[in-house]
């Protein structure tokens, strides 16, 4: 699977079906961070743009977790141990 995370409206895996996207905060430098997030199911791909490096392919795993901003406009993955041990549901 390849996710485009560059540009978006919505976060990518929201018109899979089988996958919940949920809205989760975290807390940094005493600032509430939200965030959409969904686990993914399958192997594959965010395209990120990354400056000053230009746009790069960042792989993800089972388990991984696909962010995006709130309101969505770009998505990262982020491994399940960081991602939950920094974020919770909103």
């Amino acid at each position: 699977m390849q996710l485009d995370g560059r540009f978006i409206t919505k976060h990518p895996l929201a018109e899979h079906g089988e996958v919940e996207v949920k809205e989760y905060e975290a807390e940094v430098a005493h600032v509430t961070i939200r965030v959409l997030a969904a686990m993914a199911t399958d192997f594959g791909t965010v395209l990120q743009s990354l400056p000053p490096y230009g746009d790069t392919l960042v792989a993800f795993s089972p388990g991984d977790y696909i962010v995006t901003n709130l309101p969505p406009t770009h998505a990262w993955t982020v491994k399940a141990a960081v991602f939950e041990a920094s974020y919770k549901e909103a």
